[in-house]
């Protein structure tokens, strides 16, 4: 299905936010995120919270206002991923979506939908033999698409989970990374695929890394053919960034990425899966970007 000729909005429910791109004619036009919580405080019933409903409604018509705000006709396509599977109260979640938008439908895919959507982004813009892993609250994908040994694995490593797990208190310092980096081994014991080139993607990933590199140094080193993606860094860039935020409670580092909202919460989290999962594969390039899996929908 292409749906690359004309302005769609895209919006992906996530673990922990519901996330919009926009595009125009197949390029993204602006990208946003909105928190949800939508995967947190599940009840015995696999039921959502009634915060996060809260949340979703806030989220819906912030959404809603700037849908509205373009003043176009937008062609609207919803679907969710991990959380959404496995909650039992679908039916509020829609409720929700209807009171601001009452045509719409939100389409569940599965994990395996969400992995060839992603593949298909990030093959379009870095060619057919590449790594790439899309971080996310709840869960983390790690694609590698070569001759030898092709691989797919969802890890339940996300970002969120991680910070619940090992350090909830936002106004301390993560003390437990240790048993967070035992917890990642872990699961990536079976990863066996290797490749040279790591594509690190999901919404405002790149803008994230250019963020923190107007704080500390992270020797960003330029490779031309990527064109819109022509900036690669090393594990041990990703390294030295990891250090420097430990250095700070999560409430006192938002400026390491002042636009990103609560993005930088977990972010030690989200370097330390990267940093496991890039010398797993022998990475050499890590490519930093904000293809998501909503890019495949164009394809």
């Amino acid at each position: 299905m292409s749906l690359n000729n004309s302005l769609i909005a895209i919006i992906d429910l996530g673990s922990l936010k519901m996330k919009y791109t926009l595009f125009e004619n197949g390029t993204m036009l602006n990208q946003k995120s909105y928190l949800t919580l939508m995967g947190k405080e599940l009840n015995e019933n696999s039921e959502i919270s009634q915060h996060s409903l809260e949340l979703l409604t806030v989220a819906f018509s912030q959404l809603h206002d700037e849908i509205t705000s373009q003043q176009k006709p937008i062609k609207l396509i919803f679907f969710a991923t991990e959380a959404y599977r496995i909650i039992s109260n679908k039916v509020a979640v829609q409720n929700i979506l209807h009171t601001f938008f009452p045509s719409e439908i939100i389409t569940e895919i599965s994990q395996a939908q969400e992995a060839e959507l992603y593949l298909k982004a990030v093959t379009a813009k870095f060619g057919q033999e590449v790594a790439a892993v899309d971080v996310g609250g709840g869960s983390v994908q790690l694609l590698v698409n070569n001759a030898d040994k092709p691989q797919s694995i969802l890890l339940p490593t996300g970002t969120y989970k991680l910070q619940q797990l090992f350090s909830p208190d936002t106004s301390k310092l993560s003390a437990q990374m240790d048993q967070a980096s035992a917890y990642i081994d872990h699961y990536t014991s079976d990863i066996v695929a290797k490749s040279p080139v790591l594509v690190l993607g999901t919404t405002c990933m790149q803008d994230f890394i250019f963020a923190c590199n107007r704080v500390i140094d992270l020797d960003l080193r330029y490779d031309a053919p990527h064109l819109d993606h022509a900036w690669y860094l090393s594990i041990e860039s990703l390294q030295k960034l990891y250090r420097e935020l430990l250095k700070y409670t999560p409430d006192s580092r938002t400026h390491f990425y002042p636009e990103g909202g609560y993005f930088i919460y977990g972010a030690e989290y989200l370097l330390l899966n990267v940093i496991k999962i890039a010398q797993k594969i022998n990475c050499d390039k890590i490519y930093p970007t904000n293809l998501n899996t909503s890019y495949g929908f164009l394809l």
